[in-house]
Order: structure tokens, then C-alpha cells, then sequence
């Protein structure tokens, strides 16, 4: 047993002492069913189905991909020159305390069984796993720790920069709509959300600016623009 996770070995060894059938299946739970209930400690789950008739115990097992934790190598390129070095070497130390977790092994343990009509079941997780942020979070706290040892000038300068770069961008992609003859005929509330779909199809990138932009959703982008867009009488 390792960080809360019964491990295949684990778990067959103590069902078998305690004379239950093990079955790997899943199930969905809903937090709105009444009939479900949570035993959050692992041990006591166990003890308790030792008392339930029906000897069968489920349980599924989660595994999680490095890959979404592993900062990318030219992920350091999106951020101002001067900085580009201490993250590369940053972002390498953490790639590589990353790269010390197995993740061959499974990130969580969902083990249930079904007594009187009620679904009892126990979620058990590894730590290391479940406490780590994905790859663009993590990037996202090291650059705020690196950018906190520059000098305050130089903090003014890079948000500036970033500020200029961010409005540019936006300014070329509010252009690339306006001149787009669908955009136009989006009138109303319905056309510009199907519009949206649309365009921002096979534009994952024009996307993925929009919301480190601040955009929940590129709908938004595009009813501020379409505002704009309507006071200059473009729609006509």
C-alpha cells in the first residue's frame, strides 16, 4: 500500500483473507442520488463490508497520463526574452521532480459495493498525483515566482510588454473578423454563437489567446467586438 492506493496485489491478497469476491467494474455516481454514501476511510470501508451479506466488492482503478504535467520544452518561448533562460531552467527542474513519480501505477482507487439498495463506496487517492497542478498551471506559478525576484522596473516593463503584445493580437484577430462577410449577417444572439463555433473551429490557437486573455469563452470576445463592430455602422 502506497499513499492511500491499494495497490492489484494489495487489494486481491486482503479480499481473499476476508473471503470477498473481487470484481473490476465502474460505475457513475451522482452527487444529487441519495441512495449513494461515501465512506472516506479507506480501512473503515473495508471493515464494514465484512458485515454486508453480498460479498462482492467493485473497484476501477484511474490512471493519468505525464504528459499533462510535463511543462513543454518551448513553452518558455511565449514569455519576454529576459526571463527565457531562469525558465528554461526552472521549468527543467520541475520536469524533472515530475519525471520521478510513476505513473505507471494508478493515481486512484474507486472500490463500491450494493447492500439494501444503497451504493456504499470509498475513494482513495495517490497524494503526489492529485496535488499536482497540470503542466500550464505549473508553468503559470513559476513564471509569477521568477518574475517576483526582478527588480520592480523591470516588472513594469515586462507587464507593459505583455499588456502591448496581448492588445496587438487582439487588434489582428478583431481585423480577421471584421473583414470575414459572415461575421457581418451574425445579427443576433443565436447567429453569433453558431458564428463562434465556426470560426474558432480549426483555430485552437486564436482560442487558446482568448482565454489566457481573460475570455471565458470566445462568444465574449465576439459580442465586445460585435458591439464595436456595430457602433462604427460596419453592420450596414
Amino acid at each position: 500500500m502506497e499513499s492511500g492506493i491499494l495497490y492489484r496485489d494489495d487489494i486481491e491478497s486482503l479480499t481473499e483473507k476476508l473471503g470477498l469476491i473481487l470484481i473490476n467494474g465502474e460505475i457513475d455516481i451522482n452527487s444529487e442520488t441519495s441512495n449513494q454514501i461515501e465512506i472516506t476511510d479507506q480501512k473503515e470501508f473495508i471493515d464494514f463490508h465484512q458485515h454486508v451479506e453480498n460479498k462482492i466488492l467493485f473497484y476501477s482503478y484511474t490512471y493519468v497520463n505525464q504528459e499533462h504535467f510535463i511543462i513543454p520544452d518551448d513553452f518558455h518561448e511565449g514569455y519576454e526574452e529576459t526571463i527565457q533562460e531562469q525558465l528554461i531552467e526552472e521549468f527543467q527542474k520541475y520536469n524533472q521532480s515530475v519525471m520521478k513519480i510513476d505513473f505507471e501505477k494508478p493515481a486512484a482507487l474507486f472500490m463500491y459495493y450494493i447492500k439494501e439498495g444503497f451504493l456504499f463506496f470509498n475513494y482513495s487517492d495517490r497524494e503526489e498525483i492529485a496535488e499536482l497542478p497540470t503542466n500550464k498551471d505549473m508553468a503559470i506559478i513559476i513564471v509569477g515566482e521568477v518574475v517576483e525576484q526582478l527588480p520592480e522596473e523591470k516588472v513594469k516593463e515586462i507587464t507593459e510588454k505583455a499588456q502591448a503584445d496581448k492588445d496587438k493580437k487582439e487588434q489582428e484577430l478583431k481585423e480577421i473578423i471584421f473583414s470575414d462577410p459572415e461575421f457581418k449577417i451574425a445579427t443576433n444572439d443565436k447567429l453569433r454563437k453558431a458564428y463562434t463555433g465556426i470560426f474558432f473551429e480549426n483555430r485552437p490557437e486564436a482560442r487558446e489567446f482568448l482565454r489566457y486573455a481573460g475570455y471565458i469563452h470566445p462568444v465574449f470576445f465576439i459580442e465586445k467586438i460585435w458591439k464595436e463592430f456595430k457602433e462604427k455602422g460596419l453592420n450596414k
